[in-house]
């Protein structure tokens, strides 16, 4: 390891005026103020009220990777909202879907 030496102390340049100081500061009133702490992005991550659901199911809030792909699908598709409800109305996308009358 190389040391470095300087013959230069704080004290010393105390007295250098401005402009032969070799460190220019220039100094803008309230720019290094702290305006206290707030919540971080993993703060809010880890308050979240359903965080427990996250362990047990990682695609949360979706029920399973096959809701999600399908979502993130319709999500990134070229889909209208009007045909995305379509085929979500399809009974086979949609198994809960109640129809009328006793129609299976």
């Amino acid at each position: 390891m190389i040391e470095v030496q300087s013959d230069v102390h704080e004290a010393d340049l105390a007295n250098v005026p401005l402009e032969k100081d070799p460190c220019f500061i220039e100094e803008y009133e309230g720019a290094a103020q702290i305006f206290g702490s707030g919540t971080t992005f993993i703060d809010e991550f880890n308050s979240d009220t359903h965080q427990s659901e996250c362990i047990d199911n990682h695609y949360y809030p979706f029920v399973s990777k096959f809701e999600w792909e399908l979502a993130s699908f319709l999500l990134l598709s070229d889909l209208s909202m009007a045909s995305i409800m379509k085929f979500l109305s399809l009974h086979l996308v949609s198994p809960t879907t109640k129809t009328c009358g006793n129609h299976s």
